[in-house]
């Protein structure tokens, strides 16, 4: 009988591409084949036909690229012969479509033996190869009949089972890989780029980058276009990655447990309802006004600024993009206008999130453009400081408060998000300056450093007058005037940015696993090296290699320390974190703070009602200060004369207070001119009826920069005991007008 045309090109592809490659390739070709022919062979006789489709549909190609996506490369696409070439091509891509196609040629084994007959010589390295993978067939095996059998038991478990069935082949073997790499990509060249898979899967982004009220995609034509013109770009976004990567693999973890467990409880109809799913991957991102959207406006019904910010954006897509739009990540925003990176310090050292925003598995910093303005170049002149080293000094607390040791919680995956094209501070190079700073701390500390600025940075610098990723009111009336919050299209750009640089995370990882290339041809590449070594008697091994990094993060960077001590000072700190005592007493990880409030944290602490409520026990007088509202920000204002005060009082507090920290504003214009309050804090112990004095400040409400920001004044002092007493009075001093925007008192 005459062989089939598609057969005979099918073929003459296969001969092509081993004629072509190095023997190591050749060689793992042969033991994929024949494992492709194991893999058939010995599952079905186990498994019906259907039975074992659906299993391999369920356990391998949906988790990875979608139920949609996996049905089209899954069972339903396996009559088709015009597929049959490109299915094979992705043995070298992915072991879910090689597992896959197996199923496939098992019905046509006859097409493997023209193949066979072209690689005559199978010899004992092949033999070996084959063996392995015949192993590595009957787990794969066991695992369906596991997932498959029993299902209502089996897909109410499968979640635990898979993760479980993983940690214990990392403990017995350090050599295995991540789920995620796993599936990821199977081929001898490692794991696809971020960028190729973006480009591969354009028209999911698409789809995905659809806002939910916008029932009519009425922003299709939008995206699209911003599509083409960002991709190409995005790979100039990435600064840095992070250096260890733990975390890049427990967060994968997390996210497979929760996709496996959601999928089970979806698909099956006796899924136990009882049972918690795990929880989601929780991103926190920390910022200004920029992370609430201000200016992002979008003309669809029902859609707000919030709905427009990229942090909103950002979940939506991930979801979508990578889980089939199932609930795997959760975006938290703690966006306050005006605030910058000393906010965000304060806020993670005095644990001043709400409960379901503490502990993120990824943190990202995003107050570039507040920092930009922390100081106008007027100010540190005067002040004899540049912008560069305040800022600099402040996104080092920030960084050492998120990655330093903290028995109670495990450190985040921190990424710094540049976001700041201007027009704060209008000097190119001073700009310039200020982001490579971050990247030394990006460097020093290991952490993630991505820059949406350097991405668009020349379209915008060839036109300043451009609006899609820059701000629209650098033009008033013909003149170049202050604003630095973008429009729709540049947040919709930092939700790819993010987006794409987690990609990027995910695929960097998989490649520098230690076992990414298969068994198989890591057994040929070794043996070509031992034939490499021209019979040497003997080796040497590594001499002088440094010993392991010690344990928390390095000495502060500063232009004191020295390379000379840099070492001695790091194994300083790290003896002092120590080895963990059981005879210690278990940390305490009670709340930080008996009392805390900062306007704009969230939609509670910016609600009237709830704040009048929060304060009503503790306020001693207020008859000349009222809560009030004002560009956004709720917060305290005097409504008397000079002399009118709010007084607090926190008797018998639970625990020992050292600190009592003030969130005010300043502003400009007439209203605020002159405008200051004295704030006095006293303390008393549980036996003494007196006050004593511990902090007196005058705080100033008027800057000369034309804009409202947050500032905060700490007061430090000796520890209050449990059941003591602390009282705060602020006495308008000057001027007509002042306002507290948030006020916490902690241990």
């Amino acid at each position: 009988m005459k062989t089939p045309d598609h057969e005979i090109k099918l073929r003459d592809r296969i001969r092509d591409i081993v004629t072509d490659s190095e023997t190591g390739l050749i060689d793992f070709i042969k033991g994929q084949i024949l494992a492709t022919s194991l893999f058939y062979t010995k599952i079905p006789q186990t498994l019906g036909k259907e039975e074992h489709h659906a299993s391999v549909g369920r356990c391998i190609v949906y988790p990875i690229f979608g139920e949609e996506r996996g049905r089209r490369g899954g069972s339903s696409s396996m009559g088709r012969h015009s597929n049959r070439w490109n299915m094979l091509r992705r043995i070298l891509r992915s072991p879910a479509l090689y597992l896959t196609l197996g199923i496939y040629l098992g019905g046509h084994l006859r097409l493997l033996k023209p193949l066979f007959d072209t690689l005559e010589e199978l010899e004992a390295t092949s033999r070996n190869i084959a063996k392995e993978m015949e192993h590595r067939v009957d787990q794969f095996s066991e695992k369906l009949q596991n997932c498959h059998r029993d299902a209502p038991v089996a897909s109410s478990t499968l979640a635990s089972v898979w993760k479980k069935s993983f940690s214990e082949k990392r403990e017995a073997d350090q050599q295995a890989s991540n789920p995620v790499c796993q599936k990821f990509d199977g081929s001898p060249f490692g794991p696809p780029s971020a960028n190729s898979l973006w480009l591969m899967f354009r028209d999911r982004i698409h789809a995905s980058s659809r806002l939910t009220k916008d029932s009519t995609f009425t922003q299709s034509k939008m995206i699209d276009e911003l599509i083409n013109l960002v991709s190409p770009r995005l790979v100039n976004s990435v600064k840095s990655v992070v250096r260890d990567w733990t975390r890049v693999d427990e967060i994968l973890m997390k996210a497979m447990e929760r996709y496996q467990f959601l999928e089970a409880e979806n698909n099956d109809n006796e899924f136990p309802t009882s049972l918690d799913a795990p929880p989601p991957v929780r991103i926190l991102v920390m910022g200004g006004s920029v992370t609430r959207g201000t200016n992002c406006a979008i003309s669809i019904p029902g859609v707000t600024r919030f709905d427009c910010a990229w942090p909103s954006r950002l979940e939506q897509l991930l979801n979508r993009l990578f889980f089939n739009d199932k609930n795997i990540v959760e975006v938290k925003v703690v966006g306050i206008g005006g605030s910058n990176s000393a906010t965000g310090t304060v806020i993670l050292k005095d644990e001043l999130l709400r409960k379901d925003a503490r502990n993120p598995d990824i943190l990202i910093h995003s107050y570039a453009t507040n920092d930009m303005h922390v100081l106008t170049m007027e100010q540190a002149k005067n002040s004899n400081i540049t912008l560069h080293s305040r800022v600099f000094g402040m996104s080092q607390a920030f960084v050492r408060e998120t990655l330093k040791a903290n028995p109670c919680t495990k450190e985040p995956l921190l990424l710094w998000m540049d976001d700041y094209l201007g027009n704060e501070q209008r000097d190119i190079l001073a700009i310039s300056e200020l982001s490579q700073g971050i990247h030394v701390l990006a460097n020093y500390y290991g952490f993630t450093f991505l820059s949406y600025a350097d991405m668009v940075r020349d379209w915008v610098y060839g036109d300043t007058r451009e609006t899609l990723f820059s701000p629209s009111g650098w033009y008033q009336k013909g003149v170049f005037a202050r604003e630095v919050h973008p429009g729709a299209g540049a947040h919709l750009t930092m939700a790819y940015v993010v987006a794409f640089n987690l990609l990027n995370l995910i695929t960097t990882y998989c490649a520098l696993e230690t076992n990414v290339l298969p068994l198989p041809l890591q057994a040929v590449n070794k043996q070509i090296s031992a034939a490499r070594r021209f019979d040497k008697k003997e080796e040497f091994g590594l001499i002088g290699k440094p010993a392991p990094l010690p344990k928390g993060i390095p000495p502060q960077l500063s232009r004191g320390l020295s390379l000379e001590h840099i070492s001695d000072l790091w194994h300083e700190s790290s003896h002092e974190l120590g080895a963990p005592n059981p005879d210690s007493p278990p940390p305490d990880c009670r709340d930080k703070c008996i009392f805390s409030w900062v306007s704009g944290m969230d939609m509670e602490q910016n609600d009237p009602v709830w704040v009048n409520k929060l304060f009503a026990p503790f306020i001693l007088k207020s008859t000349d200060w009222k809560l009030a509202e004002g560009h956004k920000k709720i917060g305290y204002i005097p409504i008397g004369p000079i002399g009118s005060t709010l007084s607090l009082e926190f008797k018998d507090v639970g625990q020992p207070i050292q600190s009592v920290s003030l969130f005010t504003m300043k502003s400009y214009g007439p209203k605020w001119k002159d405008s200051e309050v004295r704030v006095t804090i006293s303390a008393r112990s549980e036996q003494s009826r007196e006050w004593d004095t511990v902090g007196i400040r005058d705080l100033v409400g008027a800057h000369e920069k034309k804009t409202s920001e947050m500032y905060m004044e700490i007061f430090s002092f000796a520890e209050v005991q449990k059941n003591g007493s602390v009282r705060i009075d602020m006495a308008l001093s000057s001027g007509i007008t002042f306002k507290l925007l948030g006020l916490t008192i902690c241990s």
